[in-house]
């Protein structure tokens, strides 16, 4: 193995016999095959996290063939719990955690090792391409048209999150980020472990005591959805490790004194993955989350919350959807018809800039849409 690779890919693997061929050629298959003043450009850290399937057979048969590679295995754990483990061995300059599904184009390190060689940063995220298995087919990432608003399209652009307060709404996950090691030991960045959308409070976490991210917007990252198995896509009680998630990352961001501005794209992005999981969960369970969630902004930094509904920045729908969440009627409100929640939307707006007339004509409309 390399002694000073320059970026180590940890890549966690729990029964992914079909899709990690695909995710290790790609690392092995990169334009850049040299980097001045390190002794390989990449090394991959497998975390065979417990597999039952052949995946640990084909981890060793490339194990076999290139000293790049080398093999964690342990008992199941979870994807946190494999991250964890194969972070502490990365011996390279940036790190990656790459899921086992996914895939990078050819091109990836070259454009680190271009930009690295330009500027310093603590952190860097790259654009990337969903693809969808059943449909066969790609479209941009769930967050294109944010990152093309923070930097355009095919360039780069280094920012402090603390100062760009609406890089905190870009997509928490992990596996397109690469982070410079000595701020991940820095920081002692840890992932929560038994629990999903464990991505979010790294990602905030990271985004406050970040000094600077490079953005580069090119799709490096291809991003698998639609095949089975894959965790995001569960639909069961495991929806509520949502608001224990973001608990985390509130308690994280007001120990390291986040103060309103923050709060508030805090909640901003909060609502929208609760509101997700609440819009996707079994009617059986709707009621039950409204309570968990009700619970949840309960315990968020009043401050906060005052700073979010008075500023005007943001939209009255996401404060209507927060303000039904702590109340906890937020699912009754998903329940009706898309019509019908326009139609409140409305009557809010006209509301907000206080046009009673019109407010309480929208509200019997609204009251009157099936």
């Amino acid at each position: 193995m390399s002694n000073k690779p320059f970026i180590s890919f940890v890549v966690p693997c729990f029964n992914v016999e079909d899709y990690v061929g695909h995710t290790i050629s790609s690392i092995l298959n990169q334009s850049q095959t040299a980097v001045n003043g390190f002794d390989s450009p990449f090394e991959i850290i497998l975390v065979n996290d417990g597999s039952t399937d052949g995946t640990l057979d084909l981890l060793r048969s490339y194990e076999a063939k290139y000293p790049c590679i080398s093999i964690v295995t342990k008992e199941n754990g979870g994807l946190s719990s494999a991250r964890n483990a194969g972070i502490p061995l990365a011996r390279g300059k940036y790190i990656s955690c790459l899921d086992s599904d996914d895939w990078i184009a050819s091109s990836f390190i070259e454009e680190l090792v271009k930009n690295d060689a330009r500027q310093s940063f603590d952190m860097a995220l790259t654009n990337a391409l969903v693809y969808d298995q059943v449909k066969q087919d790609y479209y941009p990432f769930y967050d294109d048209w944010l990152f093309n608003e923070l930097c355009p399209r095919d360039s780069v652009r280094m920012l402090a999150p603390r100062t760009t307060l609406n890089a905190f709404l870009l997509e928490p996950n992990t596996s397109r980020r690469i982070f410079r090691t000595d701020f991940v030991r820095l920081i002692g960045m840890k992932y929560p472990e038994g629990v999903l959308y464990e991505d979010f409070p790294v990602h905030f976490s990271t985004f406050m005591l970040a000094g600077s991210v490079l953005l580069i917007n090119k799709p490096l990252y291809y991003y698998r959805v639609g095949r089975s198995g894959k965790l995001t896509e569960r639909n069961d009680d495991r929806r509520y490790d949502i608001l224990k998630v973001f608990a985390m990352a509130a308690r994280d961001l007001n120990e390291y004194g986040a103060g309103p501005e923050v709060g508030i794209v805090f909640l901003r992005a909060a609502s929208r993955a609760i509101g997700w999981c609440l819009g996707s969960v079994p009617s059986r369970m709707a009621r039950s989350f409204d309570i968990a969630t009700r619970e949840f902004f309960g315990t968020v930094p009043k401050p906060w919350l005052a700073s979010f509904f008075s500023s005007k920045s943001v939209g009255n729908a996401e404060k209507f959807r927060i303000f039904s969440m702590t109340k906890g009627f937020y699912s009754r409100y998903l329940s009706r018809s898309r019509e019908k929640r326009y139609a409140i939307n409305v009557a809010l707006n006209h509301l907000v800039s206080k046009d009673l007339p019109k407010f309480f004509a929208g509200l019997v409309k609204a009251i009157s849409v099936k």
